[in-house]
């Protein structure tokens, strides 16, 4: 009984011959591991030293987590309450305020199917960059409708309010003819969205 205490458990042939191999052929996980490209930079030539330092899944997670917290403010914070803001100034329906509203999430729904399946193939923190990139361009986009648009002067009370013959005192509802070409920056808060 003694005998077989200190032999150990039995084992199989193929085990006795993985055991006696060399370890000269590299696994799957260590070839997968050194295949990937993890440092900082845009392309293979644009790849600065002192950005190196960076390429850590520390940093990766902080940069991810404050552009995620920017993306939220912007969509659901800012976006949401501007629907009204953009009414008034612009002169667009509740259908279209709530078309620039759903927007957002139209594109994002077709964006999704694209960024799920290159995103688990490509490089995920330039993809980040591309993203945080056009986060940016339109927020830019939608500020650059109130820069370019005519300086927003309301007329009161009596000019947020009609009469039910569709006129109020005065001015005209819907807007006067010299303001109807505001209708148009309805595009330009649905490019904003892409």
């Amino acid at each position: 009984m003694a005998d077989r205490e200190e032999a150990g458990p039995p084992q199989l042939d193929s085990e006795k011959e993985s055991l006696n191999k060399p370890a000269d052929k590299v696994t799957d996980v260590e070839h997968v591991e050194d295949s990937v490209d993890t440092s900082c930079g845009y392309t293979a030539t644009c790849k600065p030293k002192f950005l190196q330092r960076l390429a850590n899944p520390t940093v990766y997670l902080v940069v991810i987590s404050i552009c995620s917290i920017m993306q939220g403010f912007a969509v659901n914070g800012i976006n949401n309450v501007n629907i009204s803001s953009y009414e008034r100034r612009y002169l667009l329906s509740s259908r279209n305020s709530g078309l620039v509203a759903s927007f957002y999430d139209i594109a994002a729904g077709i964006t999704v199917l694209f960024v799920g399946y290159f995103g688990g193939t490509g490089h995920q923190p330039r993809f980040l960059g591309v993203g945080v990139a056009s986060l940016g361009l339109g927020c830019f986009i939608m500020s650059m409708a109130h820069f370019t648009s005519p300086m927003y002067v309301p007329d009161g009370a009596k000019g947020l309010a009609c009469d039910i013959e569709g006129s109020s005192s005065g001015a005209n509802c819907a807007g006067s003819e010299d303001d109807a070409f505001l209708k148009n920056y309805l595009y330009v808060l649905l490019l904003d969205k892409l």
